[in-house]
């Protein structure tokens, strides 16, 4: 039986995590049904999708339920979306044109197998979705037309706002959450480290990923062996993935032949400061002298690029547009997004209204339980 969703050791996650008077764990939907492929190829293809959408559930809530009883004052989120990603795709065109699926593990034809891994994906997601209504800690959030990935930095910056000590947990192998690790209290399990789940006892240990851990990521990842500079990068990670672009997206570098080198070599002093996205988004003139040093020519055009890339990659920034832009919170960042068209900002809305569907009977927007 293929376990696309299966987490091993789940509640021993939360066993090693910091003492906090409570968890919110997300849980990426998405990445978790993605390059699970060490399951037996005639399984996947002959067995029945009810019975594996039904073996699925059961398996995931077994574990989560296995959490709940260990910490009655976890919540668990699990987020994905579904339909064409319209928001990003305006903001970049180029936006997962080219996208490819790594499943040169498989025998078959690898078209059968994404479309049957989607299909269970969707049945499997829309299940937990109608379990959620009536669970006690279970949620799922469920999007149109947006990336979802940004979920988890809302409850982030709501719960910021009220001083809380919430531990937030984000389960996904996704790099683009590093940056969120930037704040206290959030911490990321990668399930696809396949160290962790060898020799799977009682007595292992599974710890979040630390901080060390992310640069050693990050280093291998830009291929910089210098400790100070990876620390650059992880600081300021939200810039360096908008500006270094994203082959898996088919989002290119912001500037042709401008890599992660020249970007240390060139601004450098200015990411040793920590992370400058407000300084970027908030000064127009900070900006423009940023992109200046990178190139000369096209400034304004690049600078207004930066900005929109930075709502792709900075989901602090995002969530904090959105919410603006619903009067939850006072303008600060959407006045420096009035080149935004309401093709585009009508997602804002629409991001609202589906967090909303999704969670009726406890709102993520507005309520301090969420």
């Amino acid at each position: 039986m293929p376990l696309i969703y299966y987490i091993p050791a789940f509640h021993k996650v939360i066993n090693n995590l910091p003492q906090a008077s409570e968890y919110i764990v997300f849980i990426d939907l998405q990445n978790l049904a993605v390059g699970k492929y060490n399951v037996d190829n005639d399984t996947v293809l002959i067995q029945d999708l009810v019975d594996i959408v039904r073996e699925e559930v059961k398996y995931i809530l077994e574990y989560l339920e296995t959490v709940f009883t260990k910490c009655p004052k976890c919540k668990i989120y699990f987020f994905y979306d579904e339909n064409r990603n319209i928001f990003n795709e305006k903001l970049i065109p180029t936006w997962k044109e080219d996208r490819v699926k790594t499943l040169s593990k498989l025998t078959y034809d690898k078209k059968v197998v994404y479309d049957f891994s989607s299909n269970i994906s969707k049945a499997v997601s829309d299940v937990l979705l109608y379990i959620s209504k009536y669970s006690r800690f279970l949620n799922v959030i469920r999007l149109r037309y947006i990336d979802s990935d940004f979920i988890p930095a809302m409850s982030i910056l709501t719960k910021s706002l009220t001083n809380s000590d919430t531990i937030f947990l984000i389960i996904s192998s996704d790099f683009d959450f590093i940056h969120l690790t930037q704040r206290k209290n959030v911490f990321i399990y990668d399930t696809r480290n396949k160290r962790r789940f060898k020799g799977l006892e009682d007595s292992n240990l599974y710890l979040y990923d630390t901080t060390e851990f992310i640069v050693k990521k990050i280093s291998n990842r830009f291929g910089i062996e210098d400790e100070e500079k990876c620390y650059h990068i992880y600081n300021n990670y939200q810039l360096i993935h908008a500006l270094v672009g994203d082959s898996t997206d088919s989002m290119p570098p912001l500037i042709k032949r401008v890599g992660i080198k020249n970007i240390l070599k060139k601004t450098g002093d200015l990411l040793s400061e920590g992370s400058i996205v407000d300084r970027i988004v908030l000064d127009r003139n900070f900006g423009l002298e940023f992109v200046r040093r990178l190139t000369d020519k096209d400034v304004d055009k690049y600078y207004i690029q930066l900005l929109n890339r930075l709502l792709v990659t900075d989901f602090i920034l995002l969530s904090t547009i959105i919410l603006e832009h619903s009067n939850t919170l006072p303008i600060k960042y959407l006045s420096s997004y009035q080149h935004l068209d309401y093709t585009i900002t009508k997602h804002f809305d629409l991001v609202v209204e589906d967090i909303k569907e999704s969670l009726k009977k406890s709102c993520l927007l507005y309520t301090s339980d969420a």
